[in-house]
């Protein structure tokens, strides 16, 4: 058995698969940046955050 955590952040995303004893198997990191239209405005784009998002499950259940 094994479980992965997900982190979703402002700059970045990352996920980390562990084994049933808290080993960590593998992990996988994407960074991106946020978005600034005016200021003291500051939005991420959520296609970009779910590209991210799906390429680290991805790589991690690789």
């Amino acid at each position: 058995m094994s479980l992965m955590g997900m982190d979703v952040g402002t700059t970045g995303c990352k996920a980390v698969a562990f084994d049933a004893d808290g080993n960590a198997l593998a992990k996988a990191y994407r960074e991106y940046q946020f978005l600034n239209p005016e200021p003291g405005f500051y939005e991420l784009d959520p296609e970009v955050v779910w590209s991210h998002f799906t390429d680290c499950v991805r790589e991690v259940n690789a």
